[in-house]
C-alpha cells in the first residue's frame, strides 16, 4: 500500500505540476498572441498610411504582400489580415521561413531573428522599396524603417525616416505625429 500511495503521490505532483505549467504557458502564448495581434494591425495601418514608388507595386496587381519573416506566433497573428483592404488592394500575406524572395514583398515584418541575421538582412534590402517592421531596440539603427518596441503593454513606435526615403517610401505625416523619429547609425 506504501508503494501505491508513493506512486499516486508522484503522478499527483507531475499531474500538478504539468497543470501550473501549462497555465503560465498558455498565459505567455495568449499574451504574446496578443501582442502580436497588435502588432499586425498597426503594420496594417502602416500600409495604408505609406506610399510607394509605381514600380515597386506590380502593374494592376490588386495585392500588396507583407512577409512576415520570424515565429509562428507572429505568422498566426499576421494571417488574420491577410485580405484586409489597403486602398483599392487587398493584403496579401505571405509566411516566410528563410529571408529570401524579398523582392515580392512591398512590406517586411521581421521578428525573432537574432542580430547579425536582422543586420544582414538589413543590409541586402538597403534602399529597396521595402517597408521594413521590426521588433529589436537596433532594428532602427541599421536601416530598418519602422521598429515597435512593446512596453508596459503600450507599443512604442519609433521610424527611421531616412532610411524610408532612402527607399523611395513616403509615410504620411499623421503616422509621423505618433512616432519618435530615429536615425541610423
Amino acid at each position: 500500500m506504501s508503494k501505491l500511495n508513493t506512486i499516486f503521490g508522484v503522478v499527483s505532483r507531475l499531474l500538478l505540476y504539468g497543470a501550473i505549467m501549462l497555465c503560465v504557458c498558455g498565459s505567455a502564448f495568449a499574451d504574446a498572441t496578443q501582442e502580436y495581434t497588435v502588432k499586425a494591425a498597426i503594420a496594417l495601418n502602416f500600409a495604408r498610411f505609406t506610399e510607394w514608388p509605381e514600380s515597386a507595386l506590380k502593374l494592376n496587381a490588386q495585392e500588396i504582400t507583407l512577409c512576415v519573416l520570424g515565429d509562428n506566433v507572429a505568422e498566426e497573428a499576421f494571417l488574420q489580415m491577410d485580405g484586409k483592404k489597403v486602398g483599392n488592394r487587398s493584403l496579401y500575406v505571405i509566411y516566410l521561413s528563410r529571408p529570401r524572395n524579398l523582392e515580392q514583398c512591398q512590406l517586411l515584418y521581421v521578428s525573432g531573428l537574432d542580430k547579425n541575421t536582422t543586420i544582414q538582412l538589413l543590409t541586402e534590402i538597403k534602399n529597396q522599396p521595402i517597408l521594413t517592421i521590426g521588433e529589436q531596440r537596433y532594428f532602427t539603427d541599421y536601416h530598418g524603417m519602422i521598429n515597435l518596441d512593446m512596453q508596459n503593454g503600450k507599443v512604442d513606435i519609433q521610424i527611421n525616416l531616412e532610411a524610408t526615403k532612402q527607399a523611395g517610401l513616403a509615410v504620411s505625416s499623421r503616422v509621423l505625429k505618433i512616432a519618435t523619429i530615429v536615425k541610423s547609425r
